[in-house]
């Protein structure tokens, strides 16, 4: 990193580090510099300001009084024993590494004294992706009742001192001794585990780094064994994925329900136009490695192709698919499944006796038609 922020400094040509345009005209999210109608703070140039008033805070309200720390905010950032450490992703070492720098230095304040730097965090090889359900939202994994631990535990494994993607991989995981030496180098990173493991192998508080020379003596005796960490289940895995509205992740009281739709399964013509109904044409199908009901369609939907798996395939041979038109909900959030993401749902009629029909248009339907 040290050399990639020296290749800035040291450009030559269209390379030269130019002046730094730190406002944005309207429409933005930023702060309005004050006097300027229409014209924001670029969010870049706030950032530290905003983390170091929420230090100054800390130290404000009193909390690092009450945790032992005497000086003010002022003594305590200009200390010498005081370290500045940022931990950024590979993508805004531009701002850590020049901006933010030059702002602390002729601001009269500590410049940072390490930039350690991590690259992205990837689901199955994908980048992190809201509308495709590749997103880790954190509260939901706890909503969920899914261990904590278990994250920490696979980031921190896969954490090293190169700037590399971290994949998430959820179908990606010993001697006793071993067990315990593992143990105490986890334990800053799984407190709870550890403090686990060390009731398990009856050692009290010895789970500490000044131990972690020593092996357990001849003749030992452990505590019965008590699992530690469950294994994440599939479903929890399928539901942590499982693509959410902005506002239904969030925690806001359930709606009531409009008085037509007092009636049981009864629904109001706002209700049903919410659901975009499109005329689709099935350019390709093909069958989906270890699935027993699914087929992979590649829909034509006027405006370019989309992904769906469908129910189908113990009714329909693939080829004889391919050049159909059938009808698709196109407003259907994206789910991240098994075999990659479904981006919409065809339309198929079923009974109580055997059979799956997609649904067809009349002739002259084209794709990318509304359905009404």
């Amino acid at each position: 990193m040290v050399n990639k922020a020296w290749e800035w400094l040291d450009g030559e040509g269209d390379k030269t580090l130019a002046d730094w345009d730190i406002s944005r005209d309207a429409p933005y999210f930023g702060i309005p510099i004050p006097g300027m109608p229409g014209k924001y703070f670029y969010v870049w140039l706030d950032a530290p300001i905003g983390y170091l008033a929420s230090l100054k805070n800390y130290f404000d309200s009193g909390k690092a009084k009450a945790k032992g720390e005497s000086r003010s905010f002022a003594r305590f950032l200009a200390a010498e024993d005081t370290e500045m450490i940022h931990f950024i992703g590979k993508d805004i070492i531009y701002f850590h590494t020049l901006f933010w720098p030059a702002m602390l230095n002729f601001s009269g304040y500590k410049t940072p004294d390490q930039v350690n730097v991590h690259g992205f965090i990837t689901v199955s090889g994908d980048k992190m992706s809201k509308s495709r359900g590749t997103g880790i939202d954190p509260l939901r994994y706890l909503d969920l009742g899914m261990n904590p631990e278990w994250l920490r535990y696979y980031i921190a494994a896969k954490l090293n001192a190169n700037v590399e993607d971290i994949d998430f991989d959820p179908d990606g995981s010993i001697a006793l001794n071993l067990f315990r030496h593992l143990t105490i180098y986890l334990a800053p990173v799984l407190p709870n585990v550890a403090s686990d493991a060390a009731s398990f192998l009856n050692i009290d508080k010895k789970l500490v780094w000044s131990e972690a020379d020593r092996f357990l003596p001849d003749g030992h005796t452990i505590s019965p064994y008590v699992h530690l960490m469950t294994r994440v289940e599939e479903k929890q895995l399928d539901a942590l994925f499982e693509p959410t509205s902005e506002k239904s992740a969030m925690t806001a009281p359930s709606p009531q329900p409009s008085p037509a739709a007092a009636g049981e399964g009864v629904i109001s013509i706002d209700d049903f136009n919410k659901v975009d109904l499109r005329i689709a044409k099935i350019v390709k199908a093909e069958h989906v490695d270890g699935a027993d009901k699914l087929l992979k369609l590649t829909l034509d939907t006027g405006k370019g192709t989309r992904t769906v798996f469908a129910g189908v395939k113990s009714a329909y041979d693939p080829a004889k698919l391919e050049g159909r038109l059938t009808v698709m909900v196109a407003n259907l959030a994206p789910r991240k499944m098994k075999f990659g993401v479904s981006e919409g749902m065809v339309l198929a009629a079923s009974g109580d006796g055997p059979g799956v029909f997609l649904l067809s248009p009349d002739s002259g339907a084209q794709p990318g038609m509304r359905v009404k």
